[in-house]
Formats: structure tokens, sequence, C-alpha cells
């Protein structure tokens, strides 16, 4: 199996494929927001990297290897940012966007981890545009006013 998780379009981000099911969360606000869930017989990592209090954000998903479990289990919240940013940064996996209300919107697979800054401004055009198209087709101003603003 690839390490790479194809996504669900509409999906909620942290059940973010049919058979999904969340494994742990380590950190929350209104929603799961850093976790692990089981899909396909093996153990993904799941972390908001940007927009968790936004209409939009951003999402990162990697294959876990057999010791990160228990690793990401052993942390404490203050070890939690440093281990989210390996992820991102030292892994091949899954960059999504997600919309309140609309799920997982647009997906990109990063094979190269060090291209996840440059993926995520083109993303966010991307759905800028998407954005332009879904108020067109509803005739309404509202969602690009309350478009994303960027992480924090």
């Amino acid at each position: 199996m690839s390490d790479l998780i194809e996504l669900g379009l509409g999906r909620v981000p942290w059940e973010p494929t049919s058979g999904a099911q969340l494994v742990d969360v380590f950190h929350r606000y209104d929603r799961p927001l850093i976790g692990v869930f089981a899909a396909d017989d093996s153990r993904f990592f799941f972390a908001c990297v940007a927009g968790e209090a936004e209409p939009l954000s951003a999402w990162w998903y990697c294959q876990l290897r057999d010791d990160d479990l228990d690793r990401l289990r052993g942390l404490d919240g203050s070890e939690l940012p440093a281990v989210v940013g390996e992820m991102v940064e030292t892994r091949p996996g899954v960059l999504a966007l997600a919309m309140e209300g609309e799920g997982i919107v647009i997906t990109q697979q990063v094979d190269n981890p060090g291209l996840v800054g440059e993926l995520f401004g083109a993303m966010s055009e991307r759905f800028q545009i998407y954005l332009r198209n879904v108020d067109a087709a509803r005739g309404s101003g509202d969602l690009v006013a309350a478009g994303f603003r960027g992480p924090r």
C-alpha cells in the first residue's frame, strides 16, 4: 500500500475516508485538530496546520510508522507543535484544504515534504477560485468575504 492516503472530498478532516475511525485525539478545539485515525489496515496522523478557528483550514496527513503512536501518546501538550512540524517537514503526505460546512474541498499529495509551504500557497489560490465559483453559483458574495485569512 502507498504511504499516501487518498482523501474523500466532502469528508470531515478528522474522518477523511469512508472507512476512517478515530484512534486518538491529541488536541481539539470544537473538533479534533491533531490525532490519529485508522484506515485500510494502517494508521495515519492528521493535524490542522492553519486556520483552526477559520472557515477555511489546512490539514496535513501522513502514514504513521510502527513506533509513532507510542511516541505521540507519550507527549505532553507543549511538545506537540514540534512533532507536528517534524511530521510536516520530513514525511510524504497529503495537504488538504477544508471549508466549514463543506468538508475537504482540495487535496494535494506531497512526495517532497520541503514543498509544503509552496503548495499551501498554491492551494490557497485554487481555493479562492473555488470560492468565487461557488459564490457565482449561489449568487452571493458572503463566502469570498469570509475567505481564509492565513495562519497566525
